[in-house]
């Protein structure tokens, strides 16, 4: 029976210790790690979790859940004792173990008293030689506990015990065969090596956010008879807490206020949207404390996450942008201290593991209420004063002593120490519009305005209008219509900006003395011919699809209709039919098929709206398929009134379309991140696709296309080393970088050192044959093995030479190499002889492109003798073979086989990208789509305002990226155009692709 609830007290607690075990709610698998541990006579253990997690609680809570027949437990809390000596903590101590033993036991108060702070600051000692044994004689044969509260208080640097009471208490702990050490502090562990030390690495447990099992039995219980929560209301009320018992607490008591107040006797989620303001002005206090714990750095991402969050929820985006790339936006740029900001909030587990959620959403509210982002961003420039500051005061004299050159170069030094020197920012602006340096003042104040752009709004105005008139002075007419369109965008209606534009409109139209025509474009071409096609379509149907072999590759003279047959090439193809921007789709399609007939003739006809609304629609509904993706943001890059940057990236649709779109899934992703979060100076990012189908003649053409072509920035590609040598020599004569995020022959390099046009995101098969060689012999424990390659491959000649040599190095030894091109090669009779007469226990398979089936058809006769006669041999590979869809169709039944790879997504530092990928393209992505990713942002972060191929080159050789703007992995090239980076190893578990650990 549900009593009124009008009279009935608030059952919720909020902020104090819970003791009572009849209001505490879950950590039974943090009472059983606790009980485990001193059971086994473990003497020291730690727990640590976020501020108002229920740390003090759990403490309260021990004694009357944890093994109370064998310990005694004793509270103590250090949260005030910062600057107290030893002396007095030790005095503090005893007096709390005297005061339990009192209570618990009914001595009288005087029967065991603590030694005095006098007593111990002069003689340490004689709290372990007197006064402890005082206390196990009064415990009989109980264990003393003792439960440090805020344990970490003592590691701040002010602490005036910090070097002597850890190593006190730990010799303490080794003297005492009765005393036991529980502490829990508010720190995550990693950031305290030095007491891990001290204690001896002892086992640890973070206190996290209460399962969903205990959160609903909290939110429920405690109003049970009184109030009824309806199933909705507690499914809202844990999103909003994620099972944080603070935030859980402070929105059922204000919910139960509510309901009291107008004797409702249940609550329903209506009710839960009502009050969500309400609690976090109850909860202020506890969210006052969290945040003033944090470091201005991960305060500043705090508000990033939470305020990119807003926009994407209020977007319905599955994947909110990055706060460093969304702090970009702010003209925030991003510093090492903001790179691992973020890290530490992911690690305290305030955000979740991609770093772009709040994981308290109720947190997420209040951070976007009371912490607005443009507002938190001004406190970075407080940051490394003692340096800054006086230089930013010299210059500061010097501009008002009209020195202004001399306090440019000071307020330039300033942003070199600190980016983020929002001040010296606005002065170097001001400095430079000044003395009439308008483009400098532009491209300063385009920062500017991000920053404040009310106050410096008049400002930058004032910097275009001077510097598109410098431009038409110059009669650079086409350069000089972005600085007024730029005005345009800030005011639509700026009459002096339109009368500007008119007049460089009639300059142009003067000096061509000819209309201007648009280009039309051919309507939408697939290079399929439409009798063949519906012939391909009519085998499908008659045959069925089982009878094809999905997995072979088409001779040079044919491409794969559907991934199912191939057919002879169209005669009438040609190297322009095989790139697109959007004009056509150049994978043969079935489904959807007709909206994007549409949407590539919309892009064609220069209808970008309409293209841009179909390429959406087309994606929204295939979400899986990168180049609809691509195709739209190139429609609404081409909205925008700028030119966009434009790079081409190169893929072998006609060998394999899988391979084609994994590539194109990471440039797709890069690029839709660029261009949502507005691109770089109003233009965005346009990609052009390419298909040269891993046929080194058709690359050739397609290089010299994409030379020719002056909009193009630079390449990512080739697929196959071998494409990739062919194509080489082009790129380096035309001066146009490419970036290859898949080829990994160590023979590709250019032909002139001092101007190397080639980089590569993948690492060199030098790098993945070293670690290969590395694992088989010092891991693995193996002396000698046969290699299979494919001698007609510039890829797997290379890798096979790259690790023999280091395998050889370390002592082993390569017994026979066997080519997989030998049309007289018999597989099972290699394998067998491998075995018997080789006497080796491993193979090593490093198929070409075209060699992989044949790689296949080794590992299935090895399966097949394993099976029956005895045991195989190890596999071992290069990342040629890593292709999910290969090993499940034809190499069912492989267990182990291990290949080292460039990235995978399971690894520690992919988690963050490849959580986000997954979400994007909803299914896991493979090393090539990481890679190509990575390829894409080493471009964007080359791109500037105005570049051309020659700035962009130069840029490539000096970029450093962080983990958080690639796909989990440091991205720097060397001299040579090599990532420095590590490979990873997998192995094929059941189908599978598992990571090994080293």
């Amino acid at each position: 029976m549900v009593n009124n609830c009008r009279n009935h007290p608030n059952p919720y607690i909020i902020g104090s210790v819970i003791d009572d075990p009849d209001k505490f709610f879950g950590r039974e698998s943090l009472f059983q790690f606790i009980e485990d541990n001193l059971r086994q006579r473990v003497k020291v253990i730690l727990l640590h979790g976020q501020r108002r997690i229920g740390k003090s609680s759990i403490l309260a809570q021990i004694p009357k859940k944890v093994a109370t027949d064998q310990f005694f437990f004793v509270n103590s809390d250090l949260h005030s004792s910062i600057h107290k000596p030893l002396s007095l903590l030790i005095h503090e101590l005893a007096q709390d173990i005297c005061e339990h033993l009192v209570d618990d036991f009914d001595l009288e108060q005087d029967y065991i008293t603590p030694p005095s702070e006098q007593e111990l600051d002069k003689d340490p000692t004689i709290f372990f030689e007197q006064f402890l044994p005082k206390v196990y004689w009064v415990l009989k044969s109980k264990n003393l506990v003792v439960l440090l509260d805020e344990f970490d208080v003592l590691t701040n640097p002010k602490s005036r015990s910090e070097y002597r009471f850890f190593p006190y208490l730990a010799d303490l702990i080794k003297r005492h065969h009765q005393l036991f050490m529980i502490a829990v502090m508010g720190r995550n562990l990693d950031d305290l090596p030095t007491l891990l030390q001290v204690f001896g690495s002892p086992p640890y447990q973070e206190i996290g956010f209460l399962d969903e099992f205990s959160a609903r039995r909290l939110i429920t219980k405690p109003a049970q008879g009184v109030v009824t929560y309806e199933i909705n209301a507690i499914n809202e009320i844990y999103k909003l807490s994620a099972g944080h018992p603070y935030f859980t607490q402070v929105l059922c008591s204000t919910l139960f206020s509510r309901a009291r107040e107008n004797q409702n006797r249940r609550i329903y989620s209506a009710d839960v949207e009502l009050i969500v303001k309400q609690a976090i002005e109850k909860a202020e206090a506890g969210l006052a404390w969290l945040w003033d714990g944090l470091p201005i750095p991960e305060q500043v991402v705090f508000s990033a996450v939470a305020e990119a969050q807003k926009i994407a929820i209020s977007q319905h985006q599955t994947v909110p942008e990055h706060p460093l790339s969304f702090l970009k936006r702010y003209g925030v740029i991003q510093t090492k201290s903001l790179y691992e900001a973020a890290k530490r909030l992911q690690r305290y587990g305030f955000v979740d593991d991609t770093e772009r959620r709040v994981k308290v959403r109720l947190v997420q509210h209040w951070l976007v209420q009371y912490h607005p982002l443009r507002q938190e961003i001004l406190a970075l420039q407080t940051l490394d004063q003692d340096r800054t500051n006086p230089i930013y005061q010299l210059a500061t004299a010097r501009y008002q002593q009209g020195q202004i050159q001399k306090a440019l170069v000071l307020y330039e030094e300033v942003l070199q120490m600190n980016p983020n020197h929002f001040r010296a920012l606005l002065a170097l602006a001001h400095g430079y519009l000044q003395v009439k340096n308008f483009s400098k003042a532009v491209e300063v104040y385009t920062r500017v305005y991000k920053v404040k752009p009310v106050q410096s709004k008049e400002w930058f105005l004032r910097s275009l209008l001077n510097y598109g008139d410098q431009l038409i002075d110059q009669q650079a007419f086409t350069k000089a219509k972005r600085p007024f369109q730029q005005v345009l965008d800030i005011e639509p209606d700026h009459q002096l900006a339109r009368q500007k534009l008119e007049h460089i409109k009639a300059k142009i139209a003067a000096i061509s003395n000819q209309p201007i025509t648009p280009v039309h474009t051919p309507p939408n071409r697939t290079g399929l011919d439409m009798g063949k096609l519906a012939a391909a379509v009519a085998i499908i149907s008659l045959v069925g699809v089982g009878f094809y072999n999905v997995s072979t590759p088409c001779p040079t003279s044919a491409q794969k209709v559907f991934g199912i047959t191939c057919i002879a090439k169209s005669s009438h193809t040609n190297t322009s039919q095989s790139i697109s921007r959007g004009e056509r789709s150049l994978f043969p399609r079935i489904d959807n098929k007709t909206k994007i007939d549409l949407a590539t003739e919309a892009f064609g006809n220069q209808n970008y709206s309409e293209a841009a609304n179909l390429f959406n629609q087309a994606w929204q509904a295939n979400p899986n398929d990168p180049e609809l993706l691509i195709y739209y943001n190139n429609a609404r890059a081409r909205q925008r009134g700028f030119d966009p940057f434009t790079i081409a990236v190169v893929v072998p649709i006609d060998e394999s379309e899988s391979g084609a779109k994994e590539i194109l899934r990471g440039v797709a992703q890069a690029q839709h991140q660029f261009n949502n979060s507005d691109g770089l100076n109003g233009r965005w990012l346009e990609i052009a696709i390419a298909n040269d189908g891993n046929d080194p003649a058709k690359t050739k053409k397609i290089a010299q296309a994409l030379v020719k072509d002056n909009s193009i920035l630079g390449v990512i590609g080739h697929n196959s080393s071998d494409a990739t040598k062919a194509a080489l020599p082009v790129y380096d004569q035309g001066g146009l970088a490419i970036i290859s995020s898949t080829s990994t022959s160590s023979d590709l390099n250019s032909f002139d050192d001092q101007n190397n046009v080639f980089f590569r995101t993948a690492p060199s098969n030098v790098v993945l044959a070293r670690k290969l060689a590395d694992y088989v012999k010092i891991k693995a424990g193996l002396d000698k093995v046969v290699i299979f390659y494919d001698s007609e491959s510039v890829y797997s000649k290379g890798f096979k030479q790259d690790f023999k040599k280091d395998f050889e190095k370390l002592g082993g030894k390569v017994v026979r190499e066997i080519e997989l091109n030998n049309p007289k090669l018999n597989i099972t009779k290699e394998v067998k002889n491998s075995l018997s007469k080789d006497q080796v226990k491993a193979a090593m398979l490093f198929p070409g492109v075209k060699s992989v089936i044949t790689s296949m058809k080794i590992s299935k006769a090895n399966t097949n003798l394993n099976n029956r006669v005895q045991q195989g041999l190890k596999l071992f590979g290069g990342d040629t073979l890593y292709d999910k869809t290969i090993w499940q169709e034809r190499g069912k039944g492989v267990q182990g086989l291990t290949m080292a790879v460039p990235w995978f997504s399971e690894a520690p530092q992919a988690i963050t990208f490849s959580t986000a990928a997954r979400e994007l393209w909803r299914g896991r992505v493979s090393w090539a789509t990481a890679t190509s990713f990575d390829a894409t942002q080493a471009f964007i972060d080359a791109l500037f305002k105005d570049a051309d191929r020659k700035q962009v080159l130069d840029r490539l050789r000096n970029i450093h990226l962080f983990p958080s703007d690639t796909s989990g992995f440091p991205l720097q090239f060397t001299d040579q155009g090599e990532r420095e980076s590590e490979p990873v190893l997998v192995e094929v578990v059941e189908g599978q692709f598992k990571f090994v650990s080293e």
